[in-house]
């Protein structure tokens, strides 16, 4: 009883909080709004509030120029970057270039094949984007790159 009381008040508290942050967002100006549309992805969600918070645009600006995103993905090459920017996984990035793509995965699964498999252990990256399992990415990493994506059925 104890717990689904401390559920009811959490779900509630994360709706109060979205209006919150809903109101926030439509406050901004329309450069503050079209900075944390590019830039969102990139920050923690108390990143996100202090930024819908900011005193003004330029406290923003700043915000965003201490993340210093472009020197981050510099290091990538042109068609990682462009995954990275338009939120879709590829083959071949790596752990960091997919979680600066889509973020924290809703569930990691470990596999260790063996040593006596003669294959190396892997990991299945899983975001959800719906109800159902088909509208989930499902992602394979093997040794630190990305080696399949399935991409969400969000018909």
């Amino acid at each position: 009883m104890k717990r689904a009381f401390l559920l009811l008040v959490l779900t509630l508290s994360a709706c109060a909080t979205s209006g919150l942050t809903d109101a926030r967002y439509r406050a901004l100006s329309p450069q503050a709004r079209a900075l944390f549309d590019t830039y969102q992805q990139f920050m923690t969600d108390a990143a996100q509030q202090t930024f819908l918070t900011a005193p003004s645009d330029d406290a923003r600006r700043a915000q965003v120029a201490a993340l210093h995103v472009e020197e981050r993905l510099a290091r990538y090459p042109a068609n990682v970057r462009d995954a990275i920017w338009s939120r879709e996984p590829a083959v071949g990035m790596d752990r960091s270039a997919l979680f600066l793509a889509l973020g924290r995965p809703d569930e990691v699964e470990r596999f260790d094949r063996g040593p006596g498999a003669g294959a190396r252990p892997y990991q299945v990256w899983r975001y959800r984007r719906g109800p159902g399992v088909a509208q989930d990415w499902v992602i394979t990493v093997v040794d630190d790159r990305v080696t399949d994506v399935k991409a969400p059925d969000l018909k």
